[in-house]
Formats: structure tokens, sequence, C-alpha cells
């Protein structure tokens, strides 16, 4: 996420559905600190991320969102206004 005004990044967050090492690691058992962090669909994660940079973003800097500039997905923008103010 990152601030109009200053052009500075606020916030970002990583999800991963897939890892070749991990798929590697699980076909040999071997020791792997999982990179795999997401099990829902795409669409779902983007939706996802943005609540989450949002809620931090709110928590930790006290930074009031109060717009989003994206690809008008409804599914973030409903899954913004089903969650706390920000």
């Amino acid at each position: 996420m990152v601030s109009p005004s200053s052009g500075k990044v606020l916030s970002y967050s990583v999800r991963s559905k897939a890892c070749r090492v991990c798929s590697i690691s699980e076909s040999t058992n071997k020791d792997y600190e999982w990179s795999k962090n997401w099990k829902g669909s795409l669409k779902a994660m983007e939706a996802a991320i943005v609540v989450e940079m949002v809620k931090e973003s709110h928590k930790s800097k006290g930074i009031t969102v109060s717009r989003i500039i994206g690809y008008e997905d409804t599914t973030t923008i409903a899954r913004l206004k089903n969650t706390h103010q920000y």
C-alpha cells in the first residue's frame, strides 16, 4: 500500500499459494521452513491482503485509509466494507 501524498510504502504483505521447494520437501520429507501461506482462491487472496494492510496500518501507525485505488474488484471492496471501518 502506497501513500498517494508521499509516494512512500505504508504496508505490504506476501501470500504464496505454491512453492516449488515446499513441494520437493513434502515428497522427500526434508525439513524446510514453509513459504506457502495461502490455501484459498487467488481472488480471495487479494482481498485478504488489502484488508490486512488497512487494519495493520490503522493499528500500528494510526493511519486512516479513506480511498483504495485498484482494479475495482468488488470482492475486495465488499471485504473492506464488511470489516471494521478504518
